[in-house]
């Protein structure tokens, strides 16, 4: 989630331009980076980066926050970044209701030779990884649920 701390910031803002973004995106975020830099001249991705760039976080977090839509912008092929890039793929499927190969077209092919994994290796694990983050989301929410109770 980290990677996304600059959307949280445009939201903060510049509520009435992030309003208009997600009108112009309807929700899509496939498309999400591409609209802000033609609403706001910079991306969720840009100002991630610099907020924490200023916090003096690693640089590998940097790159993740910078990249993850576009590894092949990154100054050489990282992991993190190719890891964040297949599991945003996978999330924004399932979210989408796309079947497994329709996940993986939004994977740059620089991001399974920086992994050096497969499409056919990634398939078989992603019903369990979606299972994991249901899991883990719950615990995420657990205070929230019986604060309500």
């Amino acid at each position: 989630m980290l990677h996304d701390v600059g959307r949280l910031v445009i939201y903060l803002t510049l509520p009435d331009k992030a309003m208009d973004i997600l009108e112009i995106t309807g929700g899509d975020d496939w498309i999400l980076a591409e609209i802000e830099d033609q609403v706001l001249g910079f991306n969720h991705m840009d100002v991630g980066a610099a907020l924490m760039q200023s916090w003096h976080l690693p640089e590998n977090l940097i790159s993740v926050a910078k990249n993850h839509h576009r590894p092949s912008h990154a100054t050489e092929p990282e992991m993190d970044v190719a890891i964040v890039h297949i599991a945003l793929a996978v999330a924004r499927g399932e979210m989408s209701g796309f079947s497994v190969e329709e996940m993986f077209w939004a994977i740059e092919p620089i991001v399974w030779d920086a992994t050096g994994l497969t499409p056919e290796q990634i398939s078989p694990l992603i019903d369990d990884m979606l299972s994991k983050s249901l899991e883990v989301m719950g615990v995420i929410l657990a205070p929230t649920k019986q604060k309500r109770a």
